[in-house]
């Protein structure tokens, strides 16, 4: 890789927090511990929330608001409090983290020239708690936030409540869509009643005839789809940087709306061990079984700009000593590759090679959401 004289970029570093840094699906976690058949549950809303997202573009929705949707069911049928998620969270929900990802994350907050911030679905103690092994100020933290304990439920709410969660785990199994042509996608007429069945249980009753899940629906915003989006423009406000100089890592559905937003305006969308939907939209691609690769892809584009990120997406291994960019790569192995996809093309590698390190480092949240 040719490499040439320049004064390193002042870049912005935004990264999600499940997926590049975590291999934890918080919210899933919360419900399977707390709800009954509650990863059944959260399967079910997770892909209905794509549908939701994608395909009816209901008004105020946001992709990644499987995390308001099961909020009244957390309130109602597990009776959760803020104090209780808290000490969950903290005691029974420790980060599992992804190799590699506390030094990148240190290593590049350490630079000068470097911003990094957290911009992640999670509800907030468990993103907190990252940010914290991660050496990253609660400031640099964008979240879900919302508080339990400000919302009061009458146990008439709280057992209709408990009905519908039973009802939507025993319905037929909610489709997954395609990204790529969500106005194409065909559903059977078993999985239309499906469909039509949640429709009535959230829009119909929980938004509108059982209050304190109304006020839940309507006050909560998950940090997903255009919140993620509305963080990126708020670090960019902050930090006075050019959106050219940008960079967002992501992993997954709720990251698209990031991927498409930045690339608008010049900056760099990168998917690490990506699902379906990041690869489709991300501008490159990262893999392997550790996340140092994301700040390695970070130093080539604040060192070498936009050009020399492209030239080492082609051919990463023209990089021979990694630790002369710094002592930290040494421990990034070989199990780790890059790529730009082609437009219009089937991106087969790029696809076999992030799923196969996805299921590696992200178990069940890999299986069970999108």
């Amino acid at each position: 890789m040719s490499a040439h004289a320049r004064a390193p970029k002042h870049i912005l570093f935004n990264t999600d927090c499940e997926g590049p840094t975590v291999s934890n699906d918080h919210a899933l976690e919360v419900a399977r511990a707390w709800l009954p058949d509650g990863r059944r549950l959260f399967q079910q809303l997770s892909r209905y929330d794509d549908i939701v997202a994608y395909i009816q573009k209901r008004p105020f929705y946001n992709c990644g608001d499987t995390l308001r949707l099961i909020l009244p069911f957390l309130k109602g049928v597990a009776r959760l409090t803020d104090d209780a998620l808290t000490a969950w969270t903290k005691k029974d929900q420790r980060p599992k983290w992804i190799n590699g990802a506390q030094h990148a994350i240190k290593h590049l907050a350490g630079l000068e020239n470097v911003e990094v911030f957290e911009i992640s679905a999670s509800y907030y103690p468990f993103a907190a708690l990252v940010a914290e092994g991660l050496g990253l100020q609660q400031d640099k933290v964008y979240s879900t936030y919302c508080s339990l304990d400000r919302y009061s439920m009458k146990v008439t709410e709280a057992k209709r409540l408990a009905e519908l969660a039973r009802e939507i785990v025993l319905l037929g199994d909610v489709p997954e869509i395609d990204l790529a042509h969500p106005d194409s996608s065909k559903f059977t007429p078993a999985q239309q009643d499906v469909l039509a069945r949640l429709d009535q249980i959230v829009w119909g009753e929980m938004a509108e005839e059982l209050p304190c899940a109304r006020k839940m629906l309507l006050e909560v915003r998950a940090m997903g789809g255009r919140e993620k989006v509305s963080a990126i423009w708020d670090t960019l406000e902050r930090t006075q940087r050019d959106p050219k100089d940008t960079i967002y890592i992501g992993d997954s559905i709720t990251d698209v709306e990031a991927f498409r937003a930045l690339d608008e305006v010049g900056g760099v969308s990168v998917s690490f061990n990506g699902n379906k939907y990041a690869i489709a939209t991300a501008k490159y691609c990262s893999w392997g079984d550790n996340s140092l690769v994301t700040a390695l892809i970070a130093d080539v584009f604040r060192t070498r700009g936009l050009d020399g990120l492209d030239e080492f997406a082609h051919a990463p291994h023209l990089i021979k000593d990694l630790g002369k960019i710094s002592p930290v790569y040494q421990h990034l192995g070989t199990e780790w590759g890059i790529a730009k996809p082609k437009k219009g093309a089937a991106n087969s590698h790029i696809y076999e090679q992030s799923d196969k390190y996805r299921k590696q480092t992200r178990n069940e949240a890999a299986a069970t959401t999108s």
